[in-house]
């Protein structure tokens, strides 16, 4: 769980440095894309 963790703080960091040039609601497309993982078994999970 921790890798995917520092993915997404480096994933956000990374955002902020290039001057936010997406959305807030496309960042979990491009996390989705990323880590090639099925959306919708992720919206079905209780985080």
């Amino acid at each position: 769980m921790s890798f995917f963790a520092g993915g997404i703080k480096a994933m956000a960091k990374t955002w902020i440095l290039n001057g936010l040039k997406e959305t807030p609601e496309q960042m979990p497309e491009i996390l989705f894309n990323e880590y090639k993982i099925n959306s919708k078994y992720l919206a079905n999970k209780k985080i």
